[in-house]
């Protein structure tokens, strides 16, 4: 049931009515065609019955996008939430006002961008347009835009009108209003841009606090967990087959759960047993040996198990509509390959990245040079794989010191003396 009710120019869209139950179970067929994750449609499933019940105690017989801003506001407003559940509630909300109005699925909703001041936005779109000509990803310009945008937007409220008066006081209040101190590096790169080219008269990005994101040990696994992993998949079926071909790309290849999804006919070269694609994060191109068993089998793949569809994307999903697979479907299908293959990895990232993490700790144990490593991951940065030598046990136990022998009050409290005693 639908219930259209116009104003005087067109529809009214917070008074766009729709049976709720009906919109809700196309809602989670719409994730289930789409190859959504079991946990995913559960959780869409938990915050669609809080809806439900919302609106019987306010009651609503039939759902608005009107009644779904309001019961978002109230669980805002009920106390604090976690970040992950609150971005959880407002993607169930957008999808199911698509449903509503039927809209087409989109792959992802992304609120409104913050824009700059617009007495700064030339200047900080001819900075970006010099990043881009230097050879910044596309990515990278896509966050020096969000952290500039958020840093003078807050000088804008601190009440600077002209960026030539911008002091050091100033600079440092408006840098430590920033939640994400990460963006310190982006700051100081454009005041210092802004002062090269005559726009402020003092280098205040001398001023930017320094900030160095705390270093996390990678998740890794062993060289068995990860045969264990390869092993969980059931190749009798469509879905088994085209897993274990994404799973050996990570594991054996070391590539991006990215650049798989984004992996196109173009990029295999049978005839040579080659890999060649462009990094989706680095925007550089990558190639190297497609080896036996990833070429294996992505051709039982392409062979056996690949619906018929002429999408130029490898990986498609095993029901129609044959959509691209995405990089939460990876993430999903390794949950549960780990469950199987009853590897624990409780605390620990287990994702495609700890696939590539793993394969090059592995090289690194066997003694493969870091340069060599570096270049098979393709990280343009030489320091990049250094950090893989802090979990290169056995090779760190070489140079491990002798622990000296315990002497003075130490040893006395060892040994059953007391603490205070010299010896």
């Amino acid at each position: 049931m639908q219930i259209h009710i116009y104003g005087g120019s067109g529809m009214d869209t917070k008074n766009h009515f729709c049976d709720f139950e009906i919109v809700s179970a196309r809602l989670l067929g719409t994730l289930s065609n789409l190859q959504y994750g079991k946990d995913t449609i559960a959780n869409y499933r938990r915050i669609l019955k809080r809806i439900g019940t919302y609106m019987k105690q306010h009651g609503y017989s039939v759902y608005s996008k009107d009644i779904g801003s309001r019961f978002l506001e109230e669980q805002l407003n009920k106390g604090p939430l976690s970040a992950s559940y609150s971005r959880a509630l407002r993607s169930v909300i957008l999808r199911l006002n698509d449903e509503c109005f039927e809209t087409h699925y989109i792959k992802r909703h992304t609120e409104e961008s913050e824009k700059p001041p617009s007495r700064w936005s030339a200047v900080l779109a001819d900075y970006l347009l010099s990043c881009k000509q230097k050879g910044n990803h596309e990515n990278t310009i896509k966050n020096k835009y969000h952290f500039c945008t958020r840093f003078l937007n807050i000088l804008s409220e601190h009440g600077l009108q002209n960026l030539s008066n911008i002091n050091a006081s100033g600079t440092v209040h408006a840098c430590l209003q920033l939640t994400d101190k990460g963006a310190y590096i982006e700051i100081r790169q454009f005041l210092a841009y802004l002062y090269e080219t005559g726009v402020i008269y003092s280098d205040v990005s001398r001023v930017v606090p320094h900030y160095v994101r705390p270093f996390k040990l990678p998740s890794v696994y062993s060289v068995d967990e990860i045969r264990r992993l390869e092993g969980a998949f059931d190749q009798s079926s469509a879905v088994g087959i085209r897993n274990y071909a994404i799973v050996l790309l990570a594991s054996r290849m070391g590539m991006r759960s990215g650049d798989i999804v984004e992996l196109r006919f173009s990029n295999l070269d049978f005839k040579y047993d080659r890999i060649h694609f462009i990094q989706q994060k680095t925007g550089n191109e990558q190639e190297f040996p497609m080896i036996p068993e990833v070429r294996l089998a992505i051709l039982n793949y392409l062979k056996s198990a690949r619906p018929c569809d002429d999408s130029d994307i490898v990986f498609l999903s095993a029901v129609a509509p044959y959509t691209p697979i995405s990089t939460s479907a990876i993430r999903t299908m390794l949950k549960n390959a780990f469950i199987v293959a009853d590897i624990p990895f409780l605390g620990k990232k287990h994702g495609a990245h700890s696939l590539r993490a793993s394969l090059a700790s592995s090289l690194v144990n066997d003694a493969v040079p870091y340069e060599a490593v570096r270049k098979i991951l393709g990280h343009t940065d030489p320091r990049a794989i250094t950090h893989y030598a802090k979990i290169d046990l056995e090779n760190l136990r070489l140079y491990a010191l002798p622990v000296p022998p315990p002497t003075g009050r130490f040893k006395a409290y060892l040994y059953g003396g007391k603490q205070n005693e010299c010896v």
